[in-house]
């Protein structure tokens, strides 16, 4: 459990730092952009934006620097951001060369364009690295599984071996009961649970081999239910992933613990509205927001938070959006209030 606890931990920061990266590897191209768009427009603007895009970009590279785990990735994080600091200096002269009409393009431009091939090298490199780390801490993980399956299975054999050492000394009747008890053992830990376990008497030997019976029917049930359970998750999280409407799942301490693809793609499509209206809501990270954040009207809020066990509909504009919001509570297989479905309709088009 600990290693499955690894290895999603391992997965989540790796997608974290992927992100990041990416989010600094779009970033650089929109700066490049935008370089080229000023310096055929000469347009102030297109310089206010570049300006605070590098800004942002050099923000990003001190945080993902933080989430270096070795010298190789931290110095490579650091030749990222010298680069990028030479690439926002040699913006600098240009901009003052340009607007002076002093303007020796030999001189400063070949600077920025290595500046800008140097970056996006090493944000090549980022993600070679960070692919490299996941990969080596994966077969680590999968290195202690191994020997703890080996240990296990190791321990298991000297508890038979030393149980047959104990039988040998009572007979070969019990002998022969026990061999058969450690065989259906041997085929239960195998994950065979359809053993014909028959129990012929009331001693040691037959409460063991009843309580392997039981043991077996119990596990067998118990792996079968997990695996419907498992299998019903699956498609119903797939249902949700493919439906073309926007859905939101809260848990029972309302927070958002789920959104499915549209819910995604409208924040985004949405995010400059959800900003501007909403700014206690992290629009950054969605999940683990609480779902009152979501709502503009303090009344709508406090009702979601006080009825959340009962289907409600809102209907509230965020900017120039008019939008419904329809929540239903989730419960589970004793009627326990386990959480609420929130959907959400954009009705511009509507209204």
């Amino acid at each position: 459990q600990l290693n499955q606890d690894k290895i999603i931990q391992m997965n989540e920061e790796a997608t974290h730092y992927s992100n990041m990266a990416n989010q600094i590897e779009s970033d650089i191209q929109k700066a490049n952009r935008l370089e080229k768009e000023y310096l055929l427009a000469n347009a102030r603007t297109y310089l206010k934006d570049k300006t605070a895009l590098i800004d942002s970009i050099l923000k990003d590279i001190g945080e993902l620097q933080e989430l270096a785990h070795d010298t190789k990735t931290r110095d490579t994080t650091a030749a990222l951001g010298a680069a990028m600091s030479e690439y926002q200096q040699a913006t600098t002269e240009i901009v003052g060369a340009i607007e002076g009409r002093d303007f020796d393009s030999e001189e400063i431009i070949p600077r920025m364009n290595s500046s800008m091939r140097e970056s996006e090298t090493r944000i090549v490199e980022l993600l070679k690295l960070r692919d490299m780390r996941l990969a080596k801490e994966h077969e680590n993980t999968m290195q202690s599984s191994a020997e703890l399956a080996r240990n296990f299975y190791t321990v298991i054999g000297l508890v038979v071996s030393l149980i047959c050492l104990m039988l040998s000394l009572v007979g070969r009747n019990i002998i022969r009961s026990m061999g058969s008890a450690t065989t259906i053992a041997d085929s239960i830990a195998n994950g065979a649970f359809d053993n014909d376990i028959k129990i012929t008497s009331n001693d040691e030997t037959g409460q063991l081999l009843r309580s392997l019976k039981s043991m077996q029917t119990n596990l067998d049930k118990s792996i079968r239910k997990e695996r419907r359970t498992a299998n019903i998750s699956n498609r119903i999280k797939q249902a949700l992933d493919n439906t073309t409407n926007n859905i939101m799942l809260a848990n029972k301490d309302d927070q958002v613990i789920y959104i499915n693809n549209a819910m995604q793609a409208y924040l985004e499509k949405a995010d400059a509205d959800f900003r501007a209206n909403l700014p206690e809501a992290n629009h950054d990270e969605t999940i683990g927001n609480s779902i009152d954040k979501f709502f503009t009207d303090p009344a709508h809020k406090e009702e979601v938070i006080d009825s959340s066990d009962k289907n409600l509909v809102f209907d509230f504009q965020l900017g120039p959006r008019p939008l419904r919001v329809t929540t239903s509570p989730v419960y589970n297989e004793n009627n326990d209030h386990i959480g609420t479905v929130l959907e959400w309709l954009d009705r511009t088009r509507e209204t």
